[in-house]
């Protein structure tokens, strides 16, 4: 299993990697097409030869580098969720260092795991991280379909957003003033067509769309995480069982 977390981990940083540099390829050949006709109607009209305006040529550089700078920090993201989820330790540790690090990578103000208890009507807080860490607060265990995170259980859809002022799910406006927060990213944690939780971060900056694209790929690989936890403790309690059955 370690294997195969591994290696869907390295595809959807490969195939980010790819997006980017497709992306710069594009814009360069843009730039290059761009260039040249304007080279050449300068030539035509006063035969010298055309120099690229240093200003132009240092914002492109500059968005360049700063866009693969991200992808680096994300393919990190990966990699530290990547060993955060393979550690022999239980479920509450595993998600506790897995929120740690989403709230670290995205330079979030907190997050967010929840799982699905055994009723299946009600999400669980398991880990939290940042701003708030505890357990046994308010939103300690949430009813599939009530608030924020019990609409994204139940819609099984991810609820984004740059502009969390103006989101119709939140009912405190006051706190996102008072805390300054600006956007949210909430996932729901799904194994094939199996509700197992919900994760979210809140931050006090915009989210960028490869950030959003990461968060939903460690979206996939957290609930297969959850799933293969609780796999393996009900194995276990079940040779326990036999045991004492002896």
């Amino acid at each position: 299993m370690p294997g195969a977390i591994g290696s869907h981990f390295r595809k959807s940083v490969n195939r980010n990697q790819q997006d980017c540099f497709a992306h710069l390829s594009r814009r360069i050949i843009l730039t290059n097409e761009s260039t040249s006709s304007r080279t050449g109607r300068r030539r035509r009209a006063r035969s010298s030869a055309f120099m690229p305006t240093p200003r132009v040529q240092t914002s492109f550089y500059e968005k360049a580098e700063h866009l693969l700078t991200e992808q680096v920090k994300l393919a990190e993201f990966y990699e530290a969720i990547n060993d955060a989820l393979v550690l022999e330790a239980d479920l509450p540790t595993v998600l506790q260092k897995c929120i740690e690090i989403m709230v670290e990578h995205t330079a979030s103000a907190f997050g967010r795991i929840w799982t699905l208890d055994d009723s299946e009507t009600v999400l669980q807080l398991q880990a939290s991280a940042g701003l708030y860490t505890r357990l046994d607060g308010s939103y300690s265990r949430v009813p599939v379909g009530k608030y924020k995170i019990g609409l994204i259980a139940a819609e099984r859809i991810p609820h984004l957003t740059n502009k969390l002022l103006a989101d119709p799910r939140v009912a405190d406006k006051e706190w996102v003033i008072r805390n300054g927060m600006v956007s949210f990213a909430g996932y729901p944690l799904v194994v094939e067509d199996r509700l197992v939780g919900v994760m979210c971060v809140f931050s006090r900056n915009p989210l960028s769309g490869l950030t959003l694209r990461t968060m939903a790929s460690i979206a996939k690989a957290v609930a297969s995480g959850i799933e293969r936890k609780q796999t393996d403790l009900a194995r276990r309690n079940v040779l326990e069982k036999l045991e004492e059955a002896r």
